[in-house]
């Protein structure tokens, strides 16, 4: 089977070496923010988190922008667009939890030469066990359309009565959860996304 970095340039190729025996989850994206290339490590997160159909070998290459949701995507898409104006680093934290564990995630963006694309690298800065979490009937988080707004940065739910409490529920973050949509709480809107903006392209 041929090098994942067979047909790349020589920078890009050192880069791969180094990524493939990194354990950050990484990967590299082309200027049409479509990923080229991602690492074992990124394999091993999915499937340690029910994701096994998510590794490299079946989803290469990806859209980035059709797993940014529709509150995130503006955010997003005016990161990676002034990190290529600037030639500069950006650094973001998000929270990437599991049902069984929360995580918080520093990811750093790192514009390419010419250009071409970004290097982004996603390490765990804290893993731990949840908290106690709250008790509650489903039916407390169920909409009109029994749909559950989850925040797309902190992860709580939002409870039907009233709107304005958010609570920590780890089972709403399954996977196997189909009635979910991500939105943004206001707390998290104020100080983590206070600049996003309508959706530009990079």
């Amino acid at each position: 089977m041929a090098s994942p970095a067979a047909s790349m340039s020589r920078s890009l190729r050192d880069i791969v070496d180094a990524l493939e025996a990194s354990s950050t989850v990484s990967f590299l994206l082309n200027r049409d923010l479509h990923i080229i290339y991602c690492n074992p490590a990124w394999d091993r997160f999915a499937i340690e988190n029910d994701g096994a159909e998510l590794v490299r070998a079946r989803i290469l290459p990806f859209d980035l922008r059709r797993v940014l949701t529709d509150d995130l995507r503006p955010y997003y898409l005016s990161v990676f667009k002034d990190s290529a104006k600037a030639g500069a680093v950006r650094d973001c934290l998000y929270e990437c939890s599991s049902p069984q564990a929360f995580r918080r995630v520093h990811m750093r963006i790192h514009p390419l030469q010419a250009g071409s694309g970004f290097l982004v690298t996603n390490a765990i800065v804290l893993e731990t066990a949840h908290a106690e979490p709250v008790v509650a009937a489903v039916e407390d988080y169920l909409d009109s359309h029994s749909t559950i707004a989850l925040c797309s940065h902190c992860r709580r739910s939002r409870r039907v009565a009233p709107p304005t409490r958010w609570d920590f529920v780890p089972a709403h973050l399954s996977r196997q959860l189909s009635n979910v949509t991500h939105v943004l709480c206001p707390i998290c809107l104020e100080y983590f996304y206070p600049k996003a903006v309508d959706e530009v392209s990079c």
